[in-house]
C-alpha cells in the first residue's frame, strides 16, 4: 500500500479521531465478541485497516504515549495487563451496547472522567440508566471514582449491581465479575470458590450458570471463561478453585 492510499488524521481534530476509533473498536467487538484488545492487538488492527500506525496518529497530535492519548478521550476504558508492560483497551460503548458511539461523548462527559479503568464495571448500569434520564431535566450525578478498587461503606457488605436479562457474552463476564466482587469484598481473605459463585449466581437469577452458557451457546467450561476475564485471578488449589479479584487492575 503506497503512501497515497494512507489515511490523513492530521487535519482532524482529536475528538473526531477518537470517534473514528471508537467505532472501529465497536466493529471489531461485534465481530469477536469481546470488547477488550491488547495495545498491540489494537495497533496491528488499526494499521491494517487505515495504513497508517496509531502511535503515528498519536504523535500527530501531540502526544508521546498511547496510553495518555487515549485516556485523554472519555471514550475508553483501560487497565494494565497484571504480568506485562501491555495494557487493555475497551470503548464504553463496546461495554454497555446501549450506548452508541454518538452517544458516548456527551453521556460519560456529563457523568464522569475515567481515572481507573475497570471501575466501569461498577458504574456500567449508571451508564444504561443514561438513556432513561434524558427525559429529565438534569441528569443524575455520578459519584467521584474513591481511591482504590471497590471501596464499600463501612459496616455495610458491598451489594453486587446485576443486570435483570443476561442476553450477551459481556453481560454474563459484567454479573459474574460483580457477583465475585461482592463475595471476595465481604469474605476475610478477600478470595471465593466457583461453588460459592455458582451458588451466588443461582440464588440471584433462579437457574445456574449453565443455563446461562446453553442460551448463549458458550461452549466452554466455566473456569475457563473466568480465567478469560481479565479482572479476575482464578488459581487451583486443593480443595477446588480459588477466585480473587485482580490487585493490578488500575
Amino acid at each position: 500500500m503506497n503512501n497515497s492510499e494512507e489515511h490523513d488524521f492530521s487535519p482532524l481534530p482529536a475528538e473526531q479521531i477518537f470517534l473514528e476509533l471508537e467505532r472501529f473498536m465497536v466493529q471489531l467487538s461485534a465481530e469477536t465478541d469481546r470488547p477488550w484488545f491488547t495495545a498491540t492487538t489494537l495497533c496491528k488492527l488499526f494499521a491494517d485497516k487505515y495504513h497508517i500506525s496509531l502511535k503515528a496518529v498519536m504523535k500527530q497530535k501531540g502526544y508521546d504515549c498511547l496510553k495518555s492519548f487515549l485516556t485523554s478521550s472519555q471514550r475508553f476504558s483501560i487497565y494494565n495487563h497484571p504480568d506485562t508492560q501491555e495494557f487493555y483497551v475497551a470503548a464504553f460503548s463496546a461495554i454497555n451496547p446501549n450506548l452508541t458511539p454518538e452517544k458516548t461523548t456527551t453521556a460519560l462527559s456529563i457523568k464522569y472522567t475515567i481515572k481507573r479503568p475497570w471501575k466501569v464495571d461498577g458504574r456500567l448500569l449508571d451508564l444504561l440508566k443514561s438513556e432513561e434520564y434524558q427525559e429529565t431535566p438534569k441528569p443524575q450525578e455520578i459519584p467521584k471514582p474513591q481511591n482504590s478498587l471497590f471501596v464499600k461503606p463501612a459496616g455495610l457488605p458491598y451489594k453486587p449491581k446485576l443486570i435483570d436479562e443476561i442476553k450477551s457474552r459481556v453481560y454474563l463476564e459484567f454479573v459474574l465479575l460483580e457477583l465475585v466482587k461482592s463475595l471476595t469484598i465481604n469474605h476475610p481473605q478477600n478470595f471465593t470458590t466457583i461453588g460459592a459463585l455458582s451458588e451466588e449466581f443461582s440464588k440471584y437469577y433462579r437457574q445456574p450458570i449453565r443455563g446461562i452458557f446453553r442460551s448463549l451457546s458458550i461452549q466452554i467450561k466455566l473456569v475457563n471463561f473466568l480465567k478469560n476475564i481479565p479482572e479476575l485471578s482464578v488459581k487451583q488449589v486443593d480443595d477446588g478453585w480459588q477466585i480473587t479479584i485482580e490487585p493490578n487492575v488500575i
